[in-house]
């Protein structure tokens, strides 16, 4: 199984990553889209009024999720490039065990990338 997530989402349910261990769903994988903010926003026209705009909606967070999804004991790894990030796909799929698979993207730029990580998957699936 592998969903594929944005970073406010993966925030607000984090303790589902504790059904996960404590149910033994061995083979998940969550694709973590991290542009440290709510992008979708960026795609309403409330995106043009500042400066409410960023504080209030896409709400940065600055946060590293990595020693949280080792706190709830599953595999973490961060993919820099498409290179690591298929890699480290490629990996999850073949192998069983429940991890994190992070994309740090540009929240002004990620709707490319976040379409590319979403053909990716659907392509290893």
């Amino acid at each position: 199984t592998v969903l594929v997530v944005g970073d406010i989402t993966f925030y607000h349910d984090l303790n589902g990553l504790l059904a996960v261990r404590q149910h033994g769903l061995g083979n998940v994988t969550i694709v973590l889209l991290n542009n440290n903010g709510g992008g979708i926003f960026n795609r309403l026209p409330v995106a043009s009024i500042e400066p409410p705009f960023t504080d209030l909606f896409t709400t940065p967070h600055g946060l590293d999720f990595a020693p949280v999804v080792g706190m709830y004991g599953l595999d973490y790894t961060q993919a820099n490039s498409r290179e690591a990030f298929v890699a480290a796909l490629q990996t999850a799929v073949a192998e069983p065990g429940a991890r994190v698979i992070e994309v740090r993207t540009n929240g002004r730029f990620d709707e490319a990338r976040r379409r590319e990580v979403v053909r990716l998957v659907n392509e290893r699936v």
